[in-house]
């Protein structure tokens, strides 16, 4: 006879607490605040096998989020799979800053796209809160991404949230399946998590993002940079667009070398540092 008490003895000296109540709350049907409360809760023979078989993935360094399949992200629930990366809470700020510049230029049409949506997490969850605000219908959300696999998540994502504002999801390298459907003078504003990681900096990431995060989603050339730089060329070629606001999600450590790039290659580029909860460098905001 399994009970939640037994199964904690013999998983948490291997386990974190929160991934052994999410994995169990996961293969019981129980919330966590039940299983805390009732130790003595007895698990059939197929649930107590279901939970081992949880756990043994996670002895191996599988996310919980690829075990269970999704993710908390904003107050939402994303799907995910080895497809896509998982969504990280530092980039919840993301959607704050978004949402405060948003409403700040709630007189203009703006086109907003999220570059290497993945999930769709960022623009599917900046959606919700824009349709919590209950905004004019004059702004337009797309999200983009070169992988076919990483955009059917997506999509699943978007039936399972059901906003009020339409999201398009577009296949293409970064913003080049938007500029085929944009119009003229328009406010664009661009969302950018894109992958960051040098290679070095992969090469000392913990075992669960080596062995199972896709990998073509986490590393570029040039110390990380490759993407950002290609998006801020693309950006500077919108030249019938009114105005151009791009957040790009970085590594602390990268700082510098943007912003070396830019004042090298696009000396008039406005920009701001900002930084995540811990007061790292954590984004780099631009405009045009």
């Amino acid at each position: 006879m399994i009970t939640v008490a037994l199964l904690q003895k013999e998983i948490l000296p291997v386990l974190a607490p929160e991934d052994f109540f999410i994995l169990l709350s996961h293969a019981t049907g129980k919330e966590k605040t039940f299983l805390l409360a009732h130790p003595e809760y007895i698990l059939d023979e197929k649930t107590h096998a279901l939970a081992e078989s949880f756990f043994a993935r996670r002895r191996k360094h599988e996310p919980v989020a690829y075990i269970i399949g999704e993710k908390e992200f904003y107050g939402l629930s994303f799907q995910v799979n080895k497809e896509t990366l998982i969504p990280r809470p530092e980039t919840e700020i993301l959607v704050e800053n978004a949402l405060a510049l948003i409403t700040s230029l709630k007189s203009t049409d703006i086109d907003i796209v999220d570059v290497g949506t993945g999930s769709g997490a960022i623009i599917l969850s900046l959606a919700h809160a824009l349709s919590e605000k209950k905004l004019p219908s004059h702004i337009k959300l797309y999200g983009s991404d070169i992988s076919e696999r990483a955009l059917h998540v997506a999509k699943e994502n978007q039936k399972r949230q059901q906003t009020k504002l339409p999201v398009q999801l577009l296949q293409g390298n970064l913003l080049e399946p938007y500029t085929l459907l944009k119009e003229k003078s328009k406010t664009l504003l661009v969302l950018a998590n894109l992958p960051y990681l040098s290679h070095a900096l992969y090469s000392s990431t913990i075992p669960d993002v080596q062995n199972y995060e896709p990998k073509s989603a986490l590393i570029r050339e040039n110390a990380g940079l490759a993407h950002s730089f290609e998006l801020l060329s693309q950006l500077t070629a919108l030249k019938d667009t009114e105005k151009i606001f791009c957040f790009f999600e970085i590594s602390p450590e990268q700082t510098s070398s943007f912003v070396q790039h830019i004042t090298e290659t696009i000396p008039s580029l406005s920009y701001e540092v900002q930084t995540d909860l811990s007061g790292r460098d954590r984004f780099l905001f631009v405009s045009f």
